[in-house]
């Protein structure tokens, strides 16, 4: 898992959108040549689903809202932090 970012692939609150959108891109391998696609299994980003929970609450998410504020489900949690 390849990323530019000290912080690693660990979305942050006061990450913009772009840096935001590296983070899940290098997640998903893209760009880095040994992506196959099938980590994309894992990955749960949503569009103002919080407060619902994701689909499967056992893996981790992230939400996005109109207002630009992002909120992350920790797999196994039981909210949104």
């Amino acid at each position: 898992m390849l990323s530019f970012y000290p912080e690693s692939t660990t979305i942050l609150p006061s990450d913009n959108e772009m840096r935001t959108l590296h983070k899940i891109a290098s997640l998903l391998g893209t760009g880095s040549g040994g992506g196959s696609g099938s980590s994309a299994v894992g990955q749960q980003v949503y569009y103002n689903r919080n407060p619902a929970a994701p689909n499967n609450a056992a893996l981790d998410a992230i939400s996005f809202d109109a207002n630009g504020v992002i909120t992350q489900w920790i797999g196994g949690g039981s909210s949104w932090v």
